[in-house]
């Protein structure tokens, strides 16, 4: 019975965190439905997304360790870059 309750605190971390994700994912991002057919061109776009949500998670958390008001916050930068790199792989931009 021990166990059941650290199972419960470890599902509850899940939600919050791993799930997340996956519904940012979905809602912000898009991934729920797709424009593309065949294995490989759906992998190639699914992880073109996780990366450009990677680094944005990593430009909020570089923003938060250095304040400039000097430049624009690097979140910016990669909105751009996210938005060539799916016109270059995929003819459109994807949001």
């Amino acid at each position: 019975m021990a166990d059941d309750a650290e199972y419960k605190d470890l599902y509850a971390k899940r939600k919050v965190t791993i799930e997340r994700v996956f519904a940012d994912a979905k809602g912000k991002y898009g991934v729920r439905y797709t424009f593309y057919r065949g294995l490989a061109q759906v992998s190639k776009w699914v992880r073109l997304e996780f990366v450009a949500m990677n680094l944005k998670k990593l430009a909020k958390w570089k923003a938060k360790r250095q304040r400039s008001a000097l430049f624009p916050p690097l979140s910016i930068y990669l909105s751009i870059l996210h938005f060539a790199a799916c016109l270059l792989f995929f003819g459109q931009a994807v949001f």
